[in-house]
């Protein structure tokens, strides 16, 4: 039991390394915020985490950066035409767009769709190929720490069940 559960300790440490090395990685090289990383690292889990799995749920995020620069444009559009009402018409199509898509396999986590566009929002920036790569990098980066923060947890040595 000793053993157990100092290899479980082990395996949280390494865990908690993978994060810390991710969020350096984030804020020194990317210089970008370390919360951007933890959308990507929540996204991985949010559906079927696994190699697959997570990377579909990365790519699901990611899908929702490029919706949410598409909102933004036709908000701008739309903003001088009808006014207040652009809000409107485009939240609704932004919905109607994730909850329509989430009938197909490769695109049914609408979780991590609403994590992409919440990140976009977030970042306050305009809509641009360097906003998007801004947030596209991290999110990247967080969905493999949270893969290799899984394989080690999947590769340790299970408790013994406590009966």
């Amino acid at each position: 039991m000793k053993f157990i559960l100092s290899n479980v300790y082990t395996v949280i440490i390494a865990e908690a390394l993978v994060a810390a090395t991710a969020a350096t990685i984030c804020s020194s090289l990317l210089h970008a915020p370390v919360w951007i990383m933890f959308v990507g690292w929540v996204s991985f889990f949010t559906k079927n985490p696994s190699l697959k799995g997570g990377s579909l749920n990365v790519g699901a995020t990611l899908l929702g950066v490029a919706i949410g620069t598409l909102a933004l444009t036709g908000l701008a559009t739309l903003s001088p035409q009808i006014g207040p009402l652009a809000v409107t018409a485009v939240v609704f199509s932004v919905a109607l767009t994730v909850l329509l898509m989430a009938r197909f396999p490769a695109t049914s986590n609408p979780l991590s769709v609403f994590l992409g566009l919440i990140a976009f929002f977030a970042i306050h920036e305009s809509p641009s190929i360097a906003t998007v790569i801004k947030l596209t990098l991290p999110i990247l980066l967080g969905g493999i720490a949270a893969y290799l923060a899984f394989s080690i947890h999947a590769a340790s040595p299970k408790s013994p069940s406590p009966s």
